[in-house]
């Protein structure tokens, strides 16, 4: 992924905490990495993201799609965006970038979890 400057139009600013991971689509499909990602973020499992009152990532996008534009895309370089929670994600083909305005406490966690 680009450098990466604060965009203040998309609430991006010195606030901003960034966690950039790089994961391998041969190994890892990319909507797997994501919630692999946000789980080790939040201290948990990928299980504990999921619940009655937890938000999934078929919330926001279709995994599927994102597996397949991403893992069968290997001359055009492309870079899905997308909100979850209070997180914003940006993945493509290399790397997932997930970002949240310090202080806002993004959390997935089902509300009957603890960290």
């Amino acid at each position: 992924m680009e450098d990466h400057e604060p965009d203040p139009s998309t609430g991006d600013d010195e606030n901003t905490v960034r966690f950039e991971r790089e994961y391998n689509t041969s190994l890892t499909k990319p909507s797997t990495a994501i919630i692999e990602f946000i789980a080790e973020i939040e201290g948990s499992n990928p299980i504990e993201l999921v619940g009655t009152d937890g938000i999934t990532l078929h919330d926001s996008v279709d995994p599927g799609a994102v597996d397949s534009l991403l893992s069968h895309n290997e001359e055009d370089p492309l870079t899905i965006a997308f909100p979850i929670g209070g997180y914003f994600i940006q993945i493509d083909k290399d790397a997932v970038l997930i970002t949240h305005r310090e202080g806002d406490a993004p959390s997935l966690l089902t509300s009957g979890s603890e960290k």
